[in-house]
């Protein structure tokens, strides 16, 4: 028996350091000290991925932003416990 390929999700990443406000330096979200505004806004883009997948699925391991399709029970599993409406959520679905 095959694995099952419906239904299927496009997820992108979407990461984020949680509670911005309370975390300290480098992750203000004003400057401080000599940190510039580039610095602060730069930070995010250096975020990756480690998701665990479900078995036999492979981890998700990219940058921010990083855009992959899952398929079946491994789609369903990664909506429920990554991308299930939280403004926290590590995924997003776009498709």
């Amino acid at each position: 028996m095959s694995n099952p390929t419906w239904p299927v999700y496009v997820f992108q990443t979407t990461l984020k350091a949680p509670q911005l406000n309370s975390w300290l330096v480098p992750y203000m979200t004003q400057p401080v000290d000599n940190e510039t505004e580039a610095e602060s806004v730069n930070i995010p883009k250096t975020f990756t991925s480690w998701i665990p997948g479900m078995l036999p699925g492979p981890n998700v391991a990219g940058p921010n932003g990083y855009v992959f399709t899952a398929y079946g029970q491994q789609a369903t599993y990664l909506k429920k416990t990554y991308a299930n409406g939280s403004p926290d959520d590590l995924l997003t679905i776009i498709g």
